[in-house]
C-alpha cells in the first residue's frame, strides 16, 4: 500500500519540480523569497484545522514544529541549488544522498551496529556513485547547497516517522504545516524578503489576462499539486516501517526520470520556460547516473 502512495506522490512531485524551477528562473529568482512565499501558502491547509488538528502535548508539539522547520529549511537550500544547476540533476543528487543520510540515522536511533550488510553497503556505495557521476564535474557551491538539502531532508523524514508515531496522522499533517508557517515566517528577517513584499502592488489596469494575475494561478496550482504529493508521500511514511523508510527516497529514480522527460520536452518545446542541456553525452551522463541511483536503491533494500 505505501508504495503505491509513495510511486504517486514522486509523479506529482516531479511536476511541481518542473514548476519551481521556473519560478526560481523567472518571476522569484530569489531562493529565499521563493521559500518564504512557499511556506506562506501552505496555509491553505489551515482550514482543516476545525476537523482534524487535536493537541498531542507540549513534547509532540515540539517535534512537529522542529519537522517543519527542517522541511522549510530544506527547501531553501533545495531551491538554492536549483539555482546553480540543472534540475533533473539536483533532483537526483539530493534525493539519493538524502536517502544515504536516512539510511544512517535509522542506524543510529536503533543503535544497531550490525545494520550494515555487504549488500546495504553496495546499495550506499552506488547512490553515492550515482549522485557523483550526475553532478561531474562537482561544483563547490553547488555540492554545498545539495548536501545542506540531503541531510535536512533525510532528519525530517525521521522526524516525520516520529510525528506520525505519535499522533493521528492527520493531526500530525496539519501541526507540520503550521510548524513550516512559523519557521517560513523567519525568513522576514531577510531584507531581500522584506523588499520583495514592499514592491507588490496591484496594477491600475488590473484583469484577469495580466501576468501577474496568470502566474498566481500557475503557483495556487502549484501549490495544490505539491499538497496532494506531500499528503500521498507522508501517508507512505506513516505506513511504512523505519526501515522501509530508506525504500521510500529510494525509489525516487522514477521520479528523475519523469523530471528529466519534462525538462526535455520543455527545452525543445517551450525553451523560454526552461532551459536542460539535451546534447548525447549530457544525456548519458544524467541517465548513467539516474540509472545507478536506482540499482543502489535496490541494493540497499534486499
Amino acid at each position: 500500500m505505501w508504495l503505491f502512495f509513495a510511486l504517486f506522490s514522486y509523479f506529482l512531485f516531479s511536476a511541481v519540480i518542473i514548476i519551481d524551477k521556473y519560478f526560481l528562473e523567472k518571476p522569484l529568482p530569489n531562493p529565499k523569497v521563493f521559500t518564504f512565499y512557499t511556506a506562506i501558502a501552505g496555509t491553505i491547509f489551515l482550514i482543516f484545522i476545525p476537523f482534524w488538528l487535536e493537541f498531542p502535548g507540549a513534547d509532540i508539539l515540539i517535534l512537529n514544529f522542529a519537522a517543519g522547520g527542517v522541511f522549510i529549511f530544506a527547501l531553501f537550500f533545495l531551491y538554492a541549488a536549483f539555482k546553480l544547476d540543472e534540475i533533473s540533476k539536483i533532483a537526483a543528487s539530493v534525493g539519493s544522498l538524502s536517502a544515504i543520510f536516512i539510511y544512517f540515522l535509522n542506524g543510529l536511533m536503533t543503535t544497531d551496529i550490525k545494520f550494515l550488510t555487504k549488500l546495504d553497503m553496495l546499495g550506499l556505495l552506488f547512490l553515492l556513485l550515482g549522485s557523483i557521476v550526475i553532478l561531474f564535474p562537482l561544483n563547490r557551491k553547488v555540492f554545498l547547497a545539495v548536501f545542506a538539502a540531503s541531510i535536512l531532508y533525510a532528519v525530517f523524514f525521521i522526524l516525520a516517522k516520529l510525528v506520525y508515531l505519535s499522533q493521528p496522522f492527520l493531526s500530525g499533517f496539519l501541526w507540520i504545516r503550521i510548524g513550516a508557517l512559523f519557521w517560513g515566517l523567519a525568513f522576514l528577517f531577510f531584507g531581500a524578503v522584506r523588499k520583495n513584499l514592499a514592491a507588490l502592488k496591484i496594477p491600475k489596469n488590473f484583469s484577469f489576462k495580466h501576468a501577474a494575475f496568470i502566474l498566481s494561478i500557475v503557483f495556487i496550482g502549484k501549490l495544490g499539486l505539491g499538497g496532494i504529493a506531500n499528503i500521498f508521500q507522508n501517508v507512505a511514511i506513516s505506513f511504512a516501517s523505519v526501515e522501509q523508510l530508506p525504500l521510500i527516497k529510494g525509489i525516487e529514480g522514477v521520479q528523475y526520470i519523469f523530471i528529466l522527460l519534462f525538462a526535455l520536452i520543455l527545452t525543445k518545446k517551450y525553451p523560454q520556460i526552461l532551459k536542460e542541456e539535451a546534447a548525447s553525452k549530457f544525456l548519458f551522463q544524467k541517465l548513467a547516473g539516474i540509472v545507478i541511483i536506482m540499482a543502489g536503491a535496490i541494493f540497499l533494500n534486499f
